[in-house]
C-alpha cells in the first residue's frame, strides 16, 4: 500500500516539473520573439542602407519633395524623400515591416570623381591666360583657344617645367550651366519666403538662449531678424535657419553646425571656426583666419544692377562649393570675386563675376575672366603665384549641386 504522503510528494514533484518545463517553454519562446524581434531590426537597418544605395547610385531616382516606395522583398518596402538642405540634398529613407519601421536622414553630394575631372574652366573671350611666378594649375583644362602663355609680372617670370600640368581642351563663349533648380529653391528663402510647414520665429525670442538646437526629425525652425544681427558665442545646431533683410555678423566666438544663413549681407568675423552655409545678395565678407568646415558653401547670388562683392582675406580655409553669380552685369561692372594670398578652398568654384585669385583652389574652378591688381598695374587674366588642382582633393570629398554633372551620389554625414 503507497503511503497517503507519497501521493502528496508525487504530486507536488509533479507540479514542480510542471512549473520548470513551462518556465523553459515560456523563456524560449520569449528568447525567440526577442531574437526575432532583433533579427528583423537589424534586418529594417539593412533595407535601410539598400534604399541609401539605391537613390546614391541616381540621384534623381527620386523627385524633390516626394516620396518614392520601393519594394525589397515580397513584404518589405523602402520609402525614401528628398529634400534639399542648402546646396546639398538630404535623403530620408523609411523600412517598415507590419507595426516595426527603421528611419534614417543623411545629408547627400555628389560623387565628382565619377565625372570628368576638371581642375579650370576659362570662357574663351579672346584672349589667353597668362601665368607667372610660382603658379600651379594640375588636372583637366578648358581654356581660351589662345591657351596659355608665360607672362613677366612685377619683376617675376614663370617658374614652372611646364604651362599646365595635365589634359587641356578647347573652352566654350559661355560657362557650362550650373544647378538652376537648386539654386531657385534656395532664393526662395534669400527673399524671404518660407516653407509652410516651417517653423517660423522671430530670432529676438532667442536673445537671452545661448544654445538652440533642433533635430532634422522636426519640422525647420527659421529664425527671422529685421535688423542687423550679430551673432556673439551663440552655439546653434540642426534644422535651422536664420534669415535676415539685412546684415548678419557672425562673430568668432560663435559655434555653429549645420546653419542656414540668408541676408543681403553675411560677415564672417576672424578666427571664426564653424559648419555653415551662407547665402547673400549683395556682399559677403571672409575675414583672415577662418575656416569654414566641410560640407559648407558659400553662395552669393545678385539680381540688381550694381556692383557686388566676395572677398575671402588671408589664411581662411573654406572647405565646401562657392557659387557667385551677378545675373544684372552693368557697363565696366566694378565688381571682382578676391580670393586673397595664403586662402585655401577645398571644394568646386563657379563664378561669373571677374575674379582675383591669389591663393590655392584644390578642386574645380569655373569662370568668364580673370584679373590681378598690382601697386602699378592692372592685367586682364594674369595669375601669379596662384594655384588651381583637382588631383590633390580628398578623394572622400562629395559636391553640393551646383554643377549637375553626375548622378551619382555620396553620404556626406547622417543627421540627427
Amino acid at each position: 500500500m503507497v503511503k497517503a504522503g507519497a501521493l502528496y510528494y508525487a504530486v507536488f514533484v509533479a507540479f514542480i516539473i510542471i512549473l520548470i518545463s513551462g518556465f523553459f517553454i515560456l523563456s524560449s519562446y520569449f528568447t525567440r520573439q526577442n531574437l526575432d524581434y532583433y533579427l528583423k531590426r537589424d534586418q529594417l537597418k539593412s533595407n535601410v542602407e539598400s534604399g541609401y544605395v539605391l537613390a546614391s547610385d541616381n540621384i534623381d531616382l527620386v523627385d524633390l519633395n516626394t516620396e518614392k516606395e520601393i519594394k525589397l522583398y515580397e513584404d518589405e518596402n523602402v520609402f525614401i524623400t528628398k529634400g534639399i538642405w542648402g546646396l546639398y540634398y538630404i535623403l530620408n529613407v523609411k523600412s517598415t515591416w507590419k507595426n516595426q519601421f527603421e528611419n534614417s536622414k543623411a545629408l547627400i553630394g555628389l560623387d565628382i570623381f565619377k565625372t570628368e575631372k576638371t581642375s579650370l574652366y576659362l570662357t574663351d573671350l579672346n584672349n589667353s591666360l597668362s601665368i607667372s611666378g610660382n603658379t600651379f594649375i594640375r588636372g583637366l583644362c578648358y581654356l581660351p583657344k589662345q591657351l596659355v602663355k608665360r607672362a613677366y609680372i612685377e619683376g617675376r617670370s614663370y617658374s614652372g617645367s611646364e604651362l599646365i600640368y595635365g589634359e587641356q581642351k578647347l573652352s566654350n563663349q559661355a560657362l557650362p550651366a550650373y544647378n538652376e533648380q537648386l539654386i531657385q529653391k534656395n532664393l526662395v528663402y534669400l527673399k524671404g519666403t518660407f516653407n509652410k510647414n516651417d517653423s517660423v520665429v522671430f530670432f529676438e525670442n532667442f536673445s537671452k538662449q545661448k544654445e538652440i538646437y533642433n533635430s532634422f526629425y522636426n519640422k525647420t525652425l527659421v529664425l527671422i531678424s529685421f535688423v542687423n544681427t550679430q551673432l556673439i558665442d551663440k552655439k546653434i545646431k540642426g534644422n535651422i535657419i536664420l534669415y535676415s533683410p539685412n546684415e548678419i555678423i557672425i562673430d568668432s566666438g560663435s559655434e555653429l553646425d549645420n546653419l542656414l544663413i540668408y541676408a543681403r549681407k553675411i560677415i564672417i568675423k576672424k578666427w571664426y571656426e564653424g559648419n555653415i552655409q551662407a547665402f547673400a545678395s549683395d556682399t559677403i565678407i571672409i575675414e583672415n583666419n577662418c575656416k569654414i568646415q566641410y560640407p559648407g558653401s558659400l553662395v552669393l547670388y545678385h539680381t540688381k544692377k550694381s556692383p557686388v562683392m566676395f572677398e575671402i582675406y588671408e589664411n581662411s580655409i573654406i572647405s565646401g562649393d562657392i557659387l557667385v553669380i551677378n545675373m544684372e552685369k552693368i557697363d565696366r561692372d566694378p565688381s571682382i570675386f578676391k580670393i586673397h594670398k595664403k586662402v585655401v578652398i577645398n571644394g568646386q568654384v563657379y563664378t561669373n563675376v571677374t575674379m582675383m585669385h591669389q591663393g590655392t583652389i584644390v578642386g574645380s574652378l569655373y569662370l568668364q575672366k580673370f584679373i590681378l591688381k598690382t601697386l602699378s598695374s592692372v592685367y586682364e587674366n594674369h595669375l601669379l603665384d596662384a594655384t588651381i588642382d583637382f588631383n590633390d582633393l580628398d578623394k572622400h570629398f562629395a559636391s553640393s549641386g551646383i554643377l549637375d554633372n553626375t548622378k551619382k551620389a555620396k553620404i556626406i554625414k547622417y543627421l540627427e
